[in-house]
């Protein structure tokens, strides 16, 4: 249940919904009904108030601030949803080791993709230490 209060200085004085109540509520299928609320709302000095109160207070019922029920269920569920990621590199700031990815720590692989200095260090360390015994190995037999 919405309480309506028009308090001295309430944005709703001001809008020109009072002019003709009926208008603001077509059914969920009157398109022409729905257009021609938008199409008021859009003279209306109060607008954005009325948009932001009827997406605040999640008014299920009318045309609010030149968005009809259906507008303003998509803006709440665009405002519920996660951000979307704008790539998986710009998400990761550490390798899989934990290492910061920093100016000083980063390089290109074979792909293209960012690889962690630390991390190809030790790599490289631990390749040519497998490398050298398998040589000790072989000169030993």
């Amino acid at each position: 249940m919405t309480i309506s209060l028009n308090l001295p200085g309430d944005w709703r004085m001001h809008g020109i919904c009072g002019e003709d109540p009926e208008m603001w509520f077509p059914g969920s299928n009157d398109q022409l009904g729905i257009t021609a609320a938008k199409a008021a709302c859009h003279n209306c000095p109060v607008i954005a108030e009325c948009a932001k109160w009827a997406l605040d207070t999640q008014q299920p019922y009318g045309v609010w601030g030149g968005m009809s029920e259906q507008d303003r269920a998509q803006e709440l569920k665009r405002r519920q949803a996660p951000p979307r990621p704008r790539g998986r590199r710009d998400l990761k700031t550490h390798c899989a080791q934990g290492h910061e990815y920093t100016v000083a720590n980063i390089c290109l692989d074979h792909r293209g993709n960012r690889a962690c200095v630390t991390c190809r260090k030790a790599r490289n360390v631990r390749k040519l230490a497998a490398e050298k015994a398998r040589r000790a190995e072989r000169e030993a037999s």
